[in-house]
């Protein structure tokens, strides 16, 4: 999910040019959804900073995993 502000409209263009594909799931006024496959979260968390909401161990646990690794 991206809320849309002036520095979120550019991650998708950069998204693009790292070859991550992208499908619209659902578009707002002010946020819009996207589906991206799972192997390209390396890619993604390159350029976006993720933040959790609830309860998402997975992402937890990548994020821990990861934290002193540059991508």
């Amino acid at each position: 999910m991206f809320i849309s502000t002036n520095s979120s409209n550019n991650v998708i263009p950069q998204l693009e040019n790292l070859e991550v594909k992208l499908k619209l799931l659902t578009e707002g006024d002010q946020e819009s959804i996207y589906l991206a496959n799972e192997s390209d979260i390396e890619k993604i968390h390159s350029i976006v900073r993720f933040m959790i909401k609830g309860k998402n161990d997975q992402l937890k646990e990548f994020k821990l995993k990861n934290k002193n690794k540059k991508v």
